[in-house]
């Protein structure tokens, strides 16, 4: 979804004053959005197309992550699971599936009052295909590029940007107050 799309629907939501101060709130933050970006396409986080296969520097940018999440106020969980934790998951089949070097994030805000009031999960992946040069770039697919409005390089829609869209909305949240719960 570009810009002018995003604005549209945004415009035709009905949203209480409070809700639209919120995503004026997260609108205003679109540079940090697109820098946070631009800094998690960086890391190499190619999936491992093998259980041989060595990690790469999703330690590194969790760490980072964890970090940035910490300082907006979370409490932040940093993990590597047990090959039993995924043993017999469909996505697994039959192979060990070991995170060694690459661990997993949860973070959390908490609410602004207790009881059975509503929560917001957000839930995305680090971890990007190959890339290559060879595969058609016109430029390192881990060295992003901005221009027309447009961010490109290896995970810039397939996850990373989304990430650093939850991360800047989840700090946006918390800084405005948080939800109730």
């Amino acid at each position: 979804m570009d810009d002018t799309a995003l604005t549209t629907a945004l415009n035709t939501a009905t949203l209480t004053d409070e809700e639209q101060a919120l995503v004026d709130r997260v609108a205003a933050r679109r540079d940090e959005i697109v820098a946070l970006a631009c800094e998690l396409i960086s890391f190499d986080t190619t999936s491992r197309t093998g259980p041989e296969m060595p990690a790469r520097q999703e330690a590194q940018l969790q760490g980072m992550l964890a970090d940035l999440l910490r300082s907006s106020g979370a409490e932040v969980d940093i993990w590597e699971p047990a090959p039993e934790d995924v043993a017999g998951h469909p996505l697994t089949g039959n192979r060990t599936y070991r995170f060694d070097g690459r661990p997993q994030l949860g973070a959390r805000f908490r609410g602004s009052s207790s009881g059975s009031a509503r929560s917001l999960m957000f839930d995305g992946h680090i971890d990007v295909v190959p890339a290559a040069l060879s595969d058609g770039w016109s430029h390192d697919p881990f060295s992003p590029q901005v221009a027309d409005g447009r961010i490109t390089g290896r995970g810039a829609c397939d996850m990373k940007g989304g990430i650093a869209a939850m991360v800047i909305a989840a700090a946006t949240v918390a800084e405005f107050g948080g939800l109730p719960g």
